[in-house]
């Protein structure tokens, strides 16, 4: 979302500096229509992008590649630099940073070839505002500072006063404010020696953007009317209502809430009349925002549902993101809790799936970086034994020389040696200088290898956290009753998360993965299961591109064979991906025959484009994407059919392929597979404790993951007390107030991190069992662990077999009372049940009396582990009942008398014996 020290960005194409007027777009059309000449035709191309650059990129990139096309077939050089140059401010305005700086370094490299400096300088300008507009500020200064000496060099001094505005709002995004204001003062002087009144509205604007920054309300207020006079001179409608949006931020800080909603809304009215959507989804977030906080719930929801489907159709995550998040807020506040967890919770996966995105492009690139490296040191050896190899040749033909000179003349003998100790010499210096550069790129290559350890290891800490929680309430769910479609969507949910964890265990060790090293796992697989996750996972996929997806699994193959059912899921996937992405139309069968001798023929065959015969060999490579024109567009990094190969050949097999151009593809590949005899390893089932009450501590800071392990201890451990702590010090706070069986500690936390309160917890002579978990894979992380005192970890993701298995090894010895408590469990349990009962009962009993269900939910939950502890285990089916009830109806009402009733009795009793 932008923001309001970012507006009134530099708009400069060669000649000059111009404003957008998207009105001017049909009489740019008009003249392409009418003009002869082909280079008249192509500039009013260009000028109806330019000025369609901020209310409709999209089209204003339609029209600049009909420009180039213009410009290449009448080879219009200078035209076609500025064709690429246009598209570019319609791609930044787009916020597609990235195709912006391609069609700019485009313009860049022809303008050069051509030599037109000062329209070299207007794209240096642009190219800083591409920076700002995505927040690298300290690049936006380079491109600016370049754009004034090349200004200063072709003697173009009329648009200095526009980048010495724009350095100014760079220094104002890095919040160095002051610095920015010498700017705009220069900027303004620079318009006035040239009696350029238009303008200075900009500058104006950008300066009470400074002072607006500085709190200096009163002289920021000034100078944005001042912008607003000139705005509305000038007829700029665009900077207009940028103004106006900004007088809306200044009441804002003024806590003038009424006026900030009228200057926001005369705002959104421009952008409105102009049709600038990106503008119009920014002003409604912002106008929402206000009018959350005036307590206008009704309206805010109004405009946030409004545009809520813009930011899908236009693409806008982040601002849709802001919307969910706003929307979560609104419902909140008017008391639907339902709607507002439903928009929070998928605000926070749209936020996941964002960082996953940032976080695959950031791991990709280190990646090719890694790879760049080793191919440089690999030159560097070559040209390294290169020089050796010609030193040594050098040396031994100047013996050979030396012994023919001696031979003819022995005069000569001095000179000859004289030349061969200089040439020694010679060899020496050059060999040590090769050593010395092999020294450093191998240092070059250790250090390269180390960051990239490094950050995957830092990549898979940051995915584990996430994934804990998919995995985790994915396998939760299951445990419940739903619809037939609702259980196989979660069941392909779980299933993919448990696949994306053994993909993410490999990553992490590359040299693993070129070795050929992986562990291939002999466990009991369901090839007909297997097969029918694949379908439910890919099977809607193909049908958004209209192709039909079967599968079919020969009736004679085994009910259960040995093999990695995770490794064949990944490779099957792969391969059904690829033909979805490569398939047009038609049809996609995946199959599996019985070929005898324990032999399964496994293949994926699709109607796609298929393969040239010369791309055939380049097809398995890494990075590698062989495709047809048609379909260069499908993305991914062209690993997919080279780990599906090596997988295949660590499971005994090899992945083949036919293919004809236009007429398909099929993959196909032989496992031999040995079917169970029965006798595999299996996972023991945990023994559920239903007679006995567990007092556990889980500290956990991430609320999803928290509910991951409430979920799987409520579930195997029914009668377990769970108390929630989110730091350290919460977790010290609760020793002090009551007696435990085990803490399940979170290794990272804020404030005080599970590692450092365990070692404080041992110091303090305090035995309980801590159970640790952790994201990290790094050893030494997980070491750390165990120095610290806890009696064990769980990895995260966790399986809930693997945590509950330690837990029951764990609980056992600690179930009775601990030795050095000075009174009994019993009378501890009876005064915290009257300590803290007869307040919930009172809560409890005005929720009754007032039907309201919201307050009936959450006391039950507060009551249960206080009943628990004093022994009224009879109650606590009912308290479930009630927390998890969704409508108020005469079995509620039941339930609550029952409740009330049982809790009285025990209060009156309780009482009793401690009088």
């Amino acid at each position: 979302m932008k923001s309001p020290f970012a507006l009134f960005l530099i708009w400069l194409i060669p000649g000059g500096v111009f404003a957008q007027d998207a009105s001017l777009v049909p009489q740019d059309l008009h003249e392409f229509q009418t003009l002869k000449s082909d280079s008249g035709r192509c500039v009013a191309l260009i000028h109806a992008c330019f000025n369609s650059s901020r209310a409709a990129p999209a089209e204003g990139v339609g029209y600049g590649k009909k420009a180039i096309v213009l410009a290449t077939e009448g080879d219009f050089e200078k035209l076609l630099a500025d064709a690429h140059n246009s598209i570019g401010q319609c791609y930044d305005t787009y916020g597609k940073a990235d195709s912006a700086m391609f069609h700019f370094k485009t313009s860049l490299t022809l303008l050069e070839k051509s030599g037109y400096k000062c329209d070299i300088a207007a794209v240096y300008a642009n190219i800083g505002t591409a920076h700002r507009r995505i927040g690298e500020y300290t690049k936006a200064l380079k491109s600016f500072t370049k754009c004034l000496e090349i200004q200063e060099d072709c003697g173009e001094l009329a648009n200095r006063g526009m980048v010495l505005q724009s350095i100014g709002s760079s220094y104002n995004s890095l919040q160095n404010y002051d610095k920015a204001i010498e700017y705009f003062d220069a900027a303004i002087a620079m318009e006035e020696a040239h009696g350029i009144e238009s303008r200075l509205g900009p500058i104006y604007q950008s300066k009470a953007n400074s002072y607006l920054g500085l709190k200096r309300l009163d002289e920021a207020t000034r100078l944005t009317k001042m912008a607003i006079l000139s705005f509305a001179k000038s007829g700029n409608e665009y900077n207009l209502a940028y103004s106006f949006e900004s007088l809306a931020h200044i009441q804002l800080e003024q806590e003038k809430l009424d006026s900030a909603i009228y200057y926001g809304t005369r705002a959104l009215t421009i952008f409105q009349g102009m049709n600038a959507t990106i503008d119009i989804v920014y002003e409604q977030i912002f106008i929402s925002e206000l009018l959350l906080k005036a307590k206008d719930y009704q309206t805010a929801k109004s405009k946030l549902l409004e545009i809520l489907p813009i930011t899908v159709s236009e693409n806008l995550p982040h601002d849709r993101m802001s919307v969910m998040e706003l929307l979560s807020k609104v419902y909140a506040e008017m008391g639907d809790y339902k709607l507002a967890y439903e928009y929070q919770f998928k605000q926070m996966a749209l936020k996941d799936s964002l960082n996953v995105d940032e976080q695959k492009t950031e791991m990709t690139a280190l990646v090719n970086k890694f790879e760049t490296d080793k191919r440089d040191k690999q030159i560097a050896l070559e040209q390294a034994q290169k020089a050796q190899i010609q030193a040594e040749s050098d040396r031994q033909k100047q013996q050979k020389y030396f012994l023919l000179i001696g031979v003819i003349l022995l005069s000569l003998l001095i000179m000859v040696l004289i030349n061969r100790y200089l040439q020694k010499q010679k060899n020496a210096r050059e060999l040590a200088l090769v050593n010395v550069q092999m020294g450093k790129e191998k240092a070059r290559a250790e250090r390269s290898e180390r960051m990239k350890q490094e950050f995957l290891s830092n990549m898979s800490h940051e995915i584990r956290t996430p994934l804990n929680a998919i995995n985790g309430l994915s396998h939760l769910l299951l445990d419940q009753q739903h619809d037939t479609k609702t259980q196989e969507f979660l069941q392909a949910i779980n299933h993919s998360g448990e696949h994306l964890m053994v993909i993410l265990n490999d990553i992490l060790d590359v040299a693993k993965v070129e070795a050929g090293k992986l562990d291939i796992l002999q466990n009991p697989i369901c090839l007909t299961e297997e097969l029918k996750m694949v379908y439910t996972i890919y099977h809607e996929k193909a049908a958004e591109k209209g192709l039909s997806l079967t599968v079919f699994v020969d009736d004679t193959i085994p009910d259960l064979l040995l093999g990695d059912a995770a490794r064949l899921s990944q490779v099957l996937g792969n391969l059904v991906s690829n033909a979805i992405k490569f398939t047009k139309s038609g049809r996609i069968e995946v199959r599996v025959e019985n070929s005898g001798n324990n032999t399964f023929l496994f293949s994926v065959e699709d109607s796609g484009v298929g393969i040239s015969a010369e791309n055939v060999k380049r097809i398995f490579e890494s990075f590698e994407q062989v495709t047809s024109t048609n379909f260069s567009q499908v993305g991914g990094t062209g690993l997919g059919l080279t780990i599906a190969r090596k997988l295949v050949e660590l499971m005994g097999g090899n992945l083949h392929l036919k293919t004809e151009p236009g007429k398909g593809s099929q993959f196909y590949f032989s496992l031999k597979l040995v079917p169970d005899d029965g006798v595999s390893e299996k996972i023991p089932e945990i023994q559920e404790i239903v007679d006995k009450t567990f007092h556990i501590i889980v500290a956990e800071d991430n609320e999803y993951n928290f509910w991951v392990t409430q979920g799987v201890l409520q579930k195997h451990f029914p009668n377990a007390a769970i108390y929630r702590a989110k730091t350290g010090n919460e977790v010290l706070d609760l020793l002090d107030e009551d007696e435990y069986d085990l803490i399940i500690m979170d290794v990272q936390m804020p404030e005080l991190d599970g590692l450092k309160t365990t070692e404080l917890l041992r110091q303090r002579r305090i035995e309980i069992p801590v159970l640790g978990l952790t994201a990290s894979v790094l050893k030494e992380e997980q070491e750390k662990c165990l120095t610290a005192g806890m009696n064990g970890f769980v990895q995260k993701p966790f399986k809930a077999e693997v945590i509950t298995g330690i837990l029951w090894q764990l609980l056992q010895p600690h179930h009775q009372p601990k030795v050095g408590i000075a009174d009994d469990r019993s009378k501890r349990n009876d005064d915290q049940f009257l300590k803290y009962m007869p307040e919930n009962l009172i809560k409890f009993e005005e929720g009754f009396k007032k039907k309201e269900l919201a307050t009936i939910k959450s006391v039950s939950h507060q009551m249960r582990p206080l009943s628990i502890d004093s022994g009224m285990k009879e109650l606590n089916a009912t308290l479930i009942e009630l927390e998890n009830a969704n409508l108020w109806d005469a079995e509620v009402e039941r339930e609550i008398e029952t409740v009330i009733t049982i809790i009285r009795a025990k209060l009156n009793q309780t009482t009793k014996n401690t009088e």
